[in-house]
Protein backbone atom coordinates (compact mmCIF):
# COMPACT_ATOMS: atom_id res chain seq x y z
CA UNK A 1 0.00 0.00 0.00
CA UNK A 2 0.99 3.43 -1.15
CA UNK A 3 0.38 6.59 0.73
CA UNK A 4 -0.42 9.79 -0.72
CA UNK A 5 0.28 12.90 0.17
CA UNK A 6 -2.55 15.05 0.47
CA UNK A 7 -2.34 18.81 -1.99
CA UNK A 8 -1.48 21.41 -0.05
CA UNK A 9 -4.74 23.72 0.94
CA UNK A 10 -6.11 26.14 -1.32
CA UNK A 11 -5.81 29.00 1.16
CA UNK A 12 -4.33 32.62 -0.21
CA UNK A 13 -1.79 34.18 1.61
CA UNK A 14 -2.68 37.50 3.77
CA UNK A 15 -6.54 36.38 4.15
CA UNK A 16 -7.87 36.55 7.02
CA UNK A 17 -10.90 34.25 7.56
CA UNK A 18 -13.71 34.36 9.96
CA UNK A 19 -16.93 32.75 10.87
CA UNK A 20 -19.55 32.74 13.71
CA UNK A 21 -22.84 32.90 14.40
CA UNK A 22 -25.62 34.38 16.98
CA UNK A 23 -28.50 34.90 18.75
CA UNK A 24 -30.95 37.54 18.62
CA UNK A 25 -34.14 37.68 21.39
CA UNK A 26 -36.51 40.02 21.35
CA UNK A 27 -40.58 39.91 22.57
CA UNK A 28 -43.02 38.52 19.96
CA UNK A 29 -44.91 41.34 18.03
CA UNK A 30 -46.74 38.70 15.54
CA UNK A 31 -49.38 36.04 16.57
CA UNK A 32 -51.47 33.79 14.02
CA UNK A 33 -55.03 33.12 15.45
CA UNK A 34 -56.91 30.36 13.08
CA UNK A 35 -60.55 29.40 13.94
CA UNK A 36 -62.11 26.83 11.98
CA UNK A 37 -66.05 27.13 11.47
CA UNK A 38 -67.72 23.90 10.86
CA UNK A 39 -71.85 23.67 10.47
CA UNK A 40 -73.82 21.31 8.98
CA UNK A 41 -77.77 21.80 8.26
CA UNK A 42 -80.09 20.26 6.17
CA UNK A 43 -79.31 22.38 2.87
CA UNK A 44 -76.27 24.13 2.04
CA UNK A 45 -77.80 27.46 2.40
CA UNK A 46 -78.88 26.81 6.08
CA UNK A 47 -74.80 25.39 7.06
CA UNK A 48 -73.68 28.59 5.23
CA UNK A 49 -75.98 30.71 7.29
CA UNK A 50 -75.38 28.77 10.61
CA UNK A 51 -71.32 29.23 9.69
CA UNK A 52 -71.90 33.48 9.52
CA UNK A 53 -73.11 33.33 12.62
CA UNK A 54 -70.97 31.94 14.07
CA UNK A 55 -68.06 33.32 12.24
CA UNK A 56 -70.26 36.89 13.22
CA UNK A 57 -69.91 35.50 17.16
CA UNK A 58 -65.77 34.98 16.80
CA UNK A 59 -65.35 38.79 15.44
CA UNK A 60 -67.38 39.96 18.67
CA UNK A 61 -65.40 38.13 21.15
CA UNK A 62 -62.19 38.94 19.34
CA UNK A 63 -63.29 43.07 19.64
CA UNK A 64 -64.86 42.50 23.25
CA UNK A 65 -61.27 41.27 23.83
CA UNK A 66 -59.25 44.12 21.90
CA UNK A 67 -58.31 42.37 19.06
CA UNK A 68 -59.55 44.10 15.63
CA UNK A 69 -60.72 41.43 13.29
CA UNK A 70 -59.84 43.65 10.22
CA UNK A 71 -56.61 43.16 10.95
CA UNK A 72 -56.07 39.66 9.75
CA UNK A 73 -57.65 38.22 7.06
CA UNK A 74 -61.53 38.10 7.71
CA UNK A 75 -62.52 36.02 5.14
CA UNK A 76 -63.91 32.73 4.41
CA UNK A 77 -61.04 30.32 3.09
CA UNK A 78 -62.65 27.25 2.40
CA UNK A 79 -66.62 26.42 1.87
CA UNK A 80 -67.27 22.71 1.53
CA UNK A 81 -70.55 21.07 1.56
CA UNK A 82 -70.90 17.60 3.00
CA UNK A 83 -74.22 15.72 1.62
Amino acid sequence: MHSRKRPPSARNPNTVYAGADGKFEAPPDTAVVQFNISAQADTAKAAYDLASKQAEQTREIMRANGIDPKTGPDRLLCNRTHV
